[in-house]
């Protein structure tokens, strides 16, 4: 029962979508009518579909395994976390909270849509619209090619179990982050839509749109970030990042998600760059959705991709460019009628977003023939090339180091007209001041030096600087930078948060140290010049709910610090007969004052019964999520600025 009213609550949602379109077609109502009544499908729509994911948790937590879905992914005996992750951790269960959260946005944008807001009817008439298409698109997708609450006959006794790479709470909780930070940029798309209709692509409008984008970009910031740091210690290998095909696709639409929002922010305070703007968004949206085919067709291969059935991918291939088609062919319709925005000096605020939008946008397009070209080379019969780092280090990191230089003069400069320097001279004097004996100190607190490496660190140390100097000039001469609003204070976060994730990119990268022993239980052996030692005691064996671990201690032991203890293990999973490593990690006070996170990782055994171990260490790396989580707090902080009803819902 609770399979068919999930299942019956996806069918209302689809019809509630689909009956938005054509009202908006019939044009029967008066505009005023017209979107109150859209309005409030909108959150009939979010709450139909949030009813139906519902269910679809419950068949799962209750492990039902007369629904298909639930026996090919969950089984009886796996944690309660892992069968309520299990509804979203395959393509069916997916694809349906990607149209929640495109309900949610819908919702969202309704509640923003208040008579007062002054946005015009056409405007607030076509975004909605826009947004139902998508939803109407995307559950009859759900509905007819991927239905989640298909019933099977006869009932199996268990399930097949989840993949267990993916029984992790690291990836529990990534996809719902990354899906609001992909899906929530479809609101972008819808007003955009509606704007260029409705000819109303003002400040009015960014102040209207900026709140749900700064919320995308946030969640999308998070869930790169967990992503990431699953990947760091799930698949044993202890990076931050490996320019996997579909972790770019989720680096892409951040790139140029950050170029629109900065660009976003030109519009709002200056009423210029209108054009550009929409071209950013919709650029935006349409890499996310690229991101959501490729990860369902087949087309890469990823330990991150769900890998299914062609078809079913061309069907998405098939909305994704009508829809991403829809919107550019009314972009170039519509953008030349623009009016023209103000003009403003070069070495300006709005010279140096530009600036920033052209890196962001040259980064994205390094990062976008990296990760087709291969494909394209495939097709065209020259079989599939690798890209792997030696290319992303030879094009997309000089960009993204400018685009930091960029990003600490830029808040100092002032609107429109051209900054001299002797206005910032004093501001830039202290930020190389800073830079300079920040990045040294960097250096000797972790007894490791290098050109390369002070360089960045001083270029990041840069960046937070100019971000706080911006903050107490803003200030005046109160000093009370809190009075300033959510919106400069959780800018300025989220400039110092990407600082922080530079430095510890950096120190992880360029400062790691990798050593690859062999050992047998009682061994013990020098590891490096510096004094380290690693041992192995007895290798024990532990039986859990879904699973047998063979857990192997290894001990880290430094002259003058005490024996630090890591427990990788090597896991048998019963229901599916797979075998994977756990790594373990480790961070002591005594080694580079609890700066240094160090890996273990277990390899195959020798065939003298030694067991082959990985043992990294990876300075600054904490620094990465720390800098993570500042910069989605300060999204979120600066998605509050300037309006009071930033979220509120209006009926």
């Amino acid at each position: 029962m609770i399979a068919e009213l999930g299942h019956f609550a996806l069918v209302i949602a689809f019809v509630l979508s689909v009956t938005q379109i054509l009202l908006t077609a019939s044009r029967r109502l008066t505009p005023n009518a017209l979107q109150l009544v859209l309005r409030r499908f909108c959150y009939l729509e979010f709450a139909a579909l949030l009813f139906s994911f519902l269910c679809l948790v419950l068949l799962f937590a209750q492990s039902d395994f007369s629904v298909a879905l639930v026996f090919e992914h969950s089984h009886s005996t796996k944690p309660m976390i892992f069968k309520v992750a299990g509804a979203w951790g395959n393509h069916e269960g997916s694809i349906l909270l990607w149209v929640l959260v495109l309900a949610l946005f819908a919702a969202w944008a309704a509640g923003r849509m208040i008579p007062e807001n002054g946005l015009g009817l056409t405007t607030k008439i076509w975004s909605l619209t826009s947004q139902a298409w998508l939803i109407s698109m995307f559950s009859g997708f759900v509905l007819w090619t991927s239905n989640p609450f298909r019933r099977l006959f006869p009932v199996p006794l268990d399930g097949a179990g989840l993949n267990p790479v993916l029984q992790d709470i690291g990836l529990a909780i990534h996809p719902p982050l990354l899906y609001v930070g992909y899906v929530g940029f479809s609101v972008v798309f819808a007003f955009a839509v509606g704007g260029l209709i409705s000819g109303r692509i003002d400040q009015v409008w960014a102040r209207q749109l900026r709140p749900l984008a700064l919320v995308a970009w946030a969640f999308l910031t998070a869930g790169i970030a967990l992503g990431s740091w699953w990947a760091s210690y799930e698949l044993g290998w202890g990076g931050w990042w490996f320019w996997d095909p579909v972790e770019n696709l989720s680096l892409m639409p951040w790139l140029t998600g950050t170029a629109f929002i900065h660009s976003l922010l030109v519009l709002e305070k200056r009423g210029t760059m209108r054009t550009w703007t929409v071209f950013l968004g919709l650029l935006t949206f349409g890499s996310s959705m690229l991101g959501t085919f490729v990860v369902r067709s087949g087309i890469l291969t990823s330990v991150h991709s769900f890998a299914v059935d062609p078809a079913r991918g061309g069907v998405i291939l098939a909305i994704v460019a009508l829809s991403v088609g829809i919107g550019f062919v009314i972009f170039a319709v519509q953008a030349p009628k623009l009016p023209p925005g103000k003009s403003y000096g070069l070495v300006s605020r709005e010279g140096a977003i530009v600036g920033n939008n052209l890196l962001l946008c040259s980064a994205f397009g390094a990062v976008f023939v990296g990760t087709f070209y291969p494909i394209l080379a495939e097709l065209l019969g020259g079989g599939r090339p690798s890209v792997g780092a030696p290319y992303y280090a030879a094009t997309f990191n000089p960009m993204m180091l400018l685009l930091l230089v960029l990003m600490a003069v830029g808040p100092l400069l002032i609107w429109r007209l051209n900054t001299s320097f002797r206005m910032v001279k004093k501001r830039i004097m202290i930020i190389v001041l800073v830079a300079m004996i920040g990045s040294i100190a960097i250096s000797l607190l972790m007894n490791n030096f290098g050109f390369f490496a002070l360089a960045i660190m001083a270029v990041a140390l840069s960046v937070a600087t100019g971000a706080v100097l911006a903050l107490v000039r803003d200030s005046g001469t109160t000093g009370e930078w809190w009075r300033l609003g959510f919106g400069k204070v959780g800018m300025a976060l989220a400039h110092v948060g990407l600082a922080v994730s530079v430095i510890g990119m950096a120190g992880a990268s360029l400062w790691v140290e990798e050593h690859l022993v062999a050992l047998a239980p009682g061994e013990d052996v020098a590891l490096n010049d510096e004094g380290w030692r690693v041992s192995m005691a007895d290798w024990e064996t532990k039986s859990r709910s879904n699973h047998t671990a063979i857990i192997v201690p290894i001990q880290l032991i430094h002259p003058g610090s005490e024996v630090l203890t890591l427990r990788p293990e090597r896991r048998q999973y019963v229901v599916r007969q797979e075998a994977t490593t756990e790594l373990d990690t480790v961070r002591s006070l005594s080694v580079n004052f609890g700066l240094t996170d160090i890996f273990a990782t277990l390899g195959q055994q020798t065939e003298t019964g030694r067991m082959a171990t990985k043992i990294v260490f990876r300075p600054l790396q904490i620094f990465l999520w720390l800098g993570a989580i500042l910069m989605f707090l300060g999204g979120l902080m600066a998605s509050f600025g300037g309006s009071r009803r930033s979220f509120g819902i209006s009926a």
